[in-house]
């Protein structure tokens, strides 16, 4: 993680790792982000990922 630790827009997280020998990475960047109801992730650049590719993620909590 960055110096933000995810907690901002803008804040960079890159996760890397193996599977079965296979070097993975991957790079987000989160683009928005309202503590404590809401954050959004979108990869950047090419990831290498075993069974997806880029993508966009994240949550919303609403009450009941």
């Amino acid at each position: 993680m960055d110096e933000k630790q995810g907690h901002t827009v803008g804040s960079k997280i890159t996760l890397s790792g193996k599977i079965l020998g296979l070097p993975l990475r991957v790079e987000e960047i989160i683009t928005a982000y309202d503590r404590p109801l809401a954050k959004a992730w979108e990869t950047i650049g090419s990831p290498r990922l075993l069974v997806m590719g880029p993508y966009r993620m994240g949550f919303s909590l609403a009450p009941q």
